[in-house]
């Protein structure tokens, strides 16, 4: 049964690319404060309802901190973004104590995940994945020995591959999912028309976008939506 998504935000590291800026992107959180806080806020207004905090590649408290402050009076639901590199630890040790919810994204090993989810399930966190079907199905196995709520997939070929791994995924857990543009690209437009189709056929309870996305295809869903 199709549901109306909770809408998420976007890519921050390929618009900072776009921009000029080269990583590690998280010392923008210090050292330019005001594109960052430019960025979340081009997303709260295009209608996102949850916005990631820039910390997906976090190594410092400094860091941390400074993402923290670049969102947290913004009147939105936070996720807190973990990427497969940066120091999970010192970031959740950081905002433990702060009203969010912890997501590790782009999870792109089955060793990586099965670590994570050993070290971190009593968090209830979302775990997006990044990963080919025969590895996405070991990833559910592991997964299912925990009490998890929500299951993720974000990036990948964009909608190209998510389709035979939404087919799998138990129908207990809610979805969070962010593709990326894909090779083609894909403008707003046919990144909500694509998006849609697959919302119509998965209840989908998160649905952004991964590397390619901009506040224009974060509107243009919000709209289709």
């Amino acid at each position: 049964m199709s549901i109306k998504p909770i809408i998420l935000d976007g890519a921050m590291g390929s618009n900072l690319l776009l921009k000029g800026f080269t990583p590690p992107f998280e010392d923008l959180n210090l050292t330019h404060p005001e594109i960052i806080r430019e960025l979340h806020q081009n997303y709260l207004n295009a209608g996102s309802e949850v916005l990631l905090t820039h910390t997906f590649n976090a190594q410092t408290h400094a860091q941390c901190e400074a993402a923290w402050n670049n969102i947290k009076d913004l009147p939105v639901r936070r996720f807190v973004s973990i990427g497969p590199e940066a120091n999970a630890d010192l970031v959740i040790s950081f905002f433990k104590d702060k009203e969010v919810k912890f997501v590790f994204e782009t999870i792109y090993k089955l060793e990586t995940a099965e670590r994570l989810i050993d070290l971190y399930h009593q968090l209830d966190p979302i775990f997006s994945f990044c990963l080919k079907l025969e590895d996405f199905k070991n990833a559910i196995k592991y997964l299912s020995k925990y009490s998890i709520s929500v299951i993720g997939l974000n990036c990948l070929d964009g909608f190209k591959e998510a389709e035979e791994l939404l087919e799998i995924i138990p129908p207990h857990y809610e979805i969070y999912f962010k593709p990326n543009t894909g090779k083609e690209n894909l403008s707003p437009e046919e990144f909500s028309r694509l998006g849609k189709e697959l919302i119509s056929r998965y209840s989908i309870s998160y649905f952004g976008g991964c590397c390619g996305t901009t506040p224009a295809h974060i509107q243009k869903v919000r709209r289709t939506f």
